[in-house]
């Protein structure tokens, strides 16, 4: 097997010390080149990262295009047949679940809190994992990418702002991606990014609040078109058959209650905003809490 290759978008600080725990389960099995990309105000991070892991390349990024542009940016600068694998992680942060488009059953198991980011890294949470992963993916030619099954959507379970975004750019109704975008996948596959005319100037500085579709959100669901557009498959390599019907399910069922039934979200400007049966009933200022 070849070198993996390891990015980390490092922007909430708070979280770092998790993903380097994660960085060092790769020792001292596999051979890696970690990649860190960070913003100008985290610079004084890198002695840390480099005391941990001296052969970092450690690169000050613009803070535009989330975690996505700075990924794609490492990617074409290195080639590709160096690698097996390439390792995507960033810091996520906590969501709050007030926060959410849809307030569901669902989304605050999965997504709530530090469920989001924990669920995406359970692959690299501890050597057992990341072995059973990498041996998975090296036994199934037709599996390109892993990802924590509840985070891959596709066309039906995507938020419905964005569906008709990524439709449009892809130009094909179907698509499937890791929400969240941290995973590990065969290299060859983002070659696709590498032949792409992508830059700086492609990307929108970075919004927290997620409200608008920004050219970033649409390259998320690109990444696992790089996979399935090599007519592979994006597969969660760890979790039972059964367990993954389950999630399916309530994915689904989620969906079609938040869509058709029963909808709470709070909008860009600060409005709580009920709808049943998709007609308002409720629409109020809320006061932040974090103000």
């Amino acid at each position: 097997m070849k070198k993996i290759l390891v990015h980390l978008h490092l922007y909430y600080t708070e979280f770092y010390k998790e993903l380097e725990n994660c960085i060092l389960n790769l020792e001292p099995k596999y051979d890696f080149d970690l990649f860190v990309t960070i913003p100008e105000t985290n610079l004084n991070l890198k002695p840390q990262i480099l005391s941990t892991f001296p052969n970092a390349k450690v690169q000050v990024v613009e803070n535009i295009g989330y975690d996505i542009y700075p990924f794609i940016k490492v990617i074409q600068g290195v080639n590709l047949d160096d690698y097996s694998y390439v390792i995507k992680l960033h810091t996520k942060r906590n969501i709050n679940k007030l926060k959410y488009d849809y307030v569901s059953i669902y989304k605050n198991k999965w997504f709530g809190e530090s469920n989001w980011r924990e669920g995406l890294i359970t692959f690299i949470k501890s050597k057992e994992n990341l072995n059973k992963v990498i041996s998975f993916l090296n036994e199934h030619d037709q599996v390109g990418m892993h990802g924590g099954h509840a985070y891959i959507l596709n066309q039906f379970t995507d938020a419905q702002k964005t569906i008709k975004p990524v439709q449009n750019y892809l130009k094909q109704k179907s698509y499937k991606f890791v929400s969240g975008s941290m995973f590990i996948a065969k290299a060859q596959v983002f070659k696709l990014l590498q032949n792409q005319l992508i830059d700086a100037t492609n990307f929108e500085k970075s919004d927290q609040t997620h409200e608008l579709v920004q050219f970033a959100h649409i390259m998320e669901r690109y990444l696992g078109y790089c996979v399935t557009s090599n007519n592979l498959k994006i597969e969660d390599c760890l979790m039972h058959k059964l367990n993954k019907f389950l999630i399916t399910s309530r994915k689904f069922i989620d969906m079609f209650i938040s869509n058709y039934i029963f909808s709470i979200r709070i909008t860009n400007k600060q409005k709580l905003l009920i709808k049943v049966l998709k007609i308002p009933v409720y629409n109020k200022l809320i006061k932040n809490k974090e103000e």
